[in-house]
């Protein structure tokens, strides 16, 4: 995969267990929400290798990237993020982790505040997860 100089990439991994997907809250900026596991590319890093190192800084749990699954741009279109679908974990237990960039923060001001599985059949009208969605059943 080719990424284009001038946007900043993330990568953010789909976790499914048990008809249970993972995700997590971000509290920034005034807006309290839950997304998908997921980060900034480093230098280095392919988007795969940063799904799987964000997915398991972010819950502590281990996965491994199975295949790409959309990418979505901001509206500005200065940032992109690449989807990609996760092995099922081994050990699906989580924990919360923490952003290296926000170590140094006190923990209720990290953007990073929670991490759990959810139910597919409660969260699947959300934007992203009806995509991934939509995607897994070959629509």
């Amino acid at each position: 995969m080719t990424l284009s100089t001038g946007i900043r990439y993330r990568a953010c991994g789909v976790v499914i267990h048990r008809e249970q997907i993972l995700m997590v809250r971000h509290v920034h900026d005034g807006r309290d929400y839950w997304t998908l596991p997921g980060g900034g590319i480093e230098s280095g890093e392919t988007p795969e290798q940063a799904a799987a190192r964000e997915v398991l800084e972010e819950t502590g749990v281990r996965v491994t990237t199975e295949r790409f699954l959309f990418e979505a741009s901001s509206k500005s279109g200065r940032n992109t993020t690449l989807c990609f679908l996760m092995s099922e974990p081994d050990d699906p237990v989580v924990s919360l982790g923490v952003d290296p960039e926000q170590q140094h923060l006190h923990v209720d001001d990290r953007m990073l505040q929670d991490a759990r599985w959810h139910p597919i059949d409660e969260v699947r009208e959300d934007y992203l997860i009806s995509r991934v969605l939509d995607l897994l059943n070959g629509r």
